[in-house]
């Protein structure tokens, strides 16, 4: 997380970086816990599981709309620091379903 950029890289060997996916926070319309039944409807140009465990459980989600890859679902396992770091950058309404009046 960087002024409002998420950026997702695959480190590969310690020594080089990937990148995944870069994403505007601005541009996230939904994020909040991930539930597999919620979203198995629900279509997506792109899919990606970045999260410690494959199954998705005790993650975190968000969707949005990117230039190249669509529309695109990202499932993460964020620590308290970098949920933290992307509220401010949300949308008032994204904020407010995904971490309540707090």
């Amino acid at each position: 997380m960087t002024n409002g950029d998420i950026t997702i890289d695959k480190i590969i060997n310690r020594r080089s970086r990937k990148r995944v996916i870069s994403f505007d926070a601005h541009n996230v319309e939904a994020m909040g816990k991930y539930n597999p039944q919620e979203h198995a409807a629900k279509s997506y140009a792109s899919r990606l599981v970045v999260s410690a465990t494959e199954d998705g459980a005790d993650a975190w989600y968000f969707a949005g709309n990117d230039t190249k890859k669509g529309n695109v679902l990202v499932v993460f396992s964020p620590n308290e620091k970098v949920l933290l770091s992307i509220k401010p950058f949300l949308a008032r309404q994204v904020s407010l379903n995904a971490f309540g009046r707090n």
